[in-house]
């Protein structure tokens, strides 16, 4: 067997349970033979990555004669269009892009197949775990959903890098990709970019069917290369992987996606209307910092090649096939918060706009994952939340807002509150192993009913508290101090009050030293798009004067994202 690619193959899984590795002894690139299709360049930074790993790797399509061909412990990567005579073998293994041929019926149920699709916005309404932001995978019906890459590798990313201060820029703009008009197509895009181009003494021009030696030169060369995308594409958030190359190759990322936008974590050049994004980019051109552009090409180079690309496939691939003995070894058990990672982020970015913030903040995910891991690590007993939930489902739904029982719906976690995190049930069934004691402070008698019925099978490690948190914290005594502390009492608008409220709240725990050693204190909604809405200047929101405060009195900051989490330290 090929040590490489036994090696690509068992990147994840060797140091994670211990299943039977996949016995691959060569790659088989099945149809779209290169420039013969738009997904000819798919399969083309397959080849090339799979070859650069040292592997045996084919690119065959129904035209070869295959007749003594050894096919024998392959894997398979193929296209829907172009399947028909590729071998099915119960000794292989398959990667299928928009396959629905009943001939890989039985392949699914022995778990030799998996479906690798695009991510689209389709992804938020189906019940998926995410590997990073816009890249997520359903076991269940063994579908994987990433975006495509870069052609390049990382050693030749960074020979680019190398060369990009040398290059000598011409007065064109080459477009290299795929124009079409149409529903699905970009053309209008295309041409009302190609407008304003032009307006400023810019030629455009189309390139089509050229070398990936040509396709680098004449973006590196290129005034600018912006990844146009339809308003279709736009819509659906697909990803193209024009947006990966011309970074990789050496340009500032130019999209009028959004979500390559967030992809990018707002670092790239984004409007949606095409000659606002041309000026924007020829701005941002004349006045940017070399370094901001090796920062793009290093995200490109760390995370969206087709190494990075196998190495979740095959990740994937393994966990589909090995999924009984996985099981059966139990050698990780996934912490809970895991099953609600899709609703914790899709919580906390959507509906809202980022653009008072040069990096887009980690989601509450993130930071819950951080603290409950923080809480394990460190033997936590205490866990004292001030304000709890108001609302058993989340904006928009029948009952939000409302007390009645009724709107609870324990088995349909995607109708839960998750715009305001769902701290109390989610610190409950993730930490109820560790025997805590949970407080949950807050003097709306409404909020703390609602507490108790979305914690009801966790009540042995539940206490509530239907009185001011202040007033709690006035009186209560912890013999070795409270260990988690997460505080989401008060509104955003009008914020001062709340400002004022949280400084109390730190001037209380600093007093009368309520933190144990290593406690952490978690302040909610501190990166928020709606303080910046209503006109704050500051950037630590709500928490404007308790942190401050806090980091003078004996805490340092380890997490500073949408939510702020200070550790005691002295």
């Amino acid at each position: 067997m090929n040590k490489k690619l036994l090696l690509a193959s068992l990147i994840v899984i060797t140091t994670a349970v211990h299943a039977a590795p996949l016995k691959i002894d060569k790659v088989i690139l099945w149809g779209h033979k290169l420039h013969s299709h738009t997904h000819s360049y798919i399969h083309w930074g397959f080849y090339r990555a799979f070859k650069h790993l040292g592997c045996e790797t084919h690119w065959l399509n129904n035209a070869d004669d295959v007749s003594n061909f050894d096919f024998s412990n392959s894997l398979f990567i193929t296209e829907g269009q172009v399947d028909q005579k590729m071998p099915i073998r119960d000794d292989s293994f398959y990667i299928l892009h928009n396959c629905i041929d009943p001939r890989y019926k039985e392949l699914r149920k022995t778990n030799r197949c998996i479906t690798l699709q695009v991510y689209t916005h389709d992804c938020k309404e189906r019940e998926l775990e995410y590997l990073d932001k816009f890249m997520c995978y359903s076991k269940k019906e063994k579908v994987i959903y990433l975006p495509w890459a870069t052609d390049l590798l990382p050693h030749e990313i960074d020979e680019v890098k190398k060369t990009v201060p040398q290059v000598e820029k011409q007065s064109s703009i080459y477009f290299v990709g795929s124009i079409m008009g149409g529903r699905f197509g970009n053309q209008n895009i295309v041409n009302a970019f190609a407008q304003e181009a032009r307006k400023n003494q810019l030629k455009f021009s189309h390139a089509l069917k050229r070398s990936m030696e040509d396709n680098i030169k004449l973006i590196q060369q290129s005034y600018m290369a912006p990844a146009l995308q339809g308003e279709w594409q736009c819509k659906q958030g697909y990803i193209p992987c024009r947006i990966f190359k011309n970074i990789s190759y050496g340009q500032w990322g130019i999209t009028n996606s959004e979500t390559v936008y967030e992809l990018f974590d707002r670092k790239i050049i984004y409007d949606a209307d095409p000659a606002q994004l041309f000026h924007k980019a020829q701005e941002h051109i004349k006045h940017a910092d070399i370094s901001e552009l090796y920062e793009l090409m290093d995200i490109v180079k760390s995370k969206h090649t087709y190494l990075n690309r196998i190495e979740q496939l095959l990740w994937f691939l393994a966990e589909i096939y090995n999924g009984e003995q996985k099981k059966q070894a139990q050698v990780v058990k996934a912490s809970p918060i895991e099953k609600y990672k899709r609703y914790l982020v899709g919580g906390t970015y959507e509906g809202q706009s980022w653009k008072d913030f040069k990096t887009l903040p980690k989601s509450r995910y993130y930071t819950f994952k951080r603290a409950f891991e923080h809480f394990e690590t460190n033997n936590g007993k205490v866990i004292v939340e001030l304000g709890t939930t108001r609302s058993f489902v989340h904006g928009g739904h029948p009952g939000c807002l409302k007390g009645d029982a009724r709107y609870w719906t324990v088995d349909k976690p995607k109708n839960w509150d998750w715009g305001n995190g769902f701290f109390t049930r989610l610190v409950a069934e993730c930490l109820a192993h560790t025997n805590p004691e949970i407080h949950v402070v807050d003097e709306n008698r409404g909020h703390i009913n609602m507490a108790k019925t979305i914690t009801k099978e966790f009540a042995h490690v539940m206490h509530y508290h239907s009185l001011s948190p202040l007033d709690f914290l006035e009186k209560c005594t912890f013999k070795n101090g409270i260990d988690l502390l997460y505080l989401n009492e008060g509104n955003l608008n009008p914020l001062e009050p709340t400002a004022i409220f949280d400084y109390h709240v730190a001037d209380l725990i600093v007093e009368r030293k309520l933190m144990a050693k290593n406690g952490i204190i978690i302040i909610n909604d501190i990166k928020s798009q709606v303080t910046k809405k209503f006109g704050e200047k500051s950037d630590l929101s709500r928490g404007k004067y308790a942190i401050p405060y806090l980091v003078e009195n004996g805490f340092e900051i380890i997490e500073d994202e949408y939510q702020v989490i200070l550790k005691k330290v002295s």
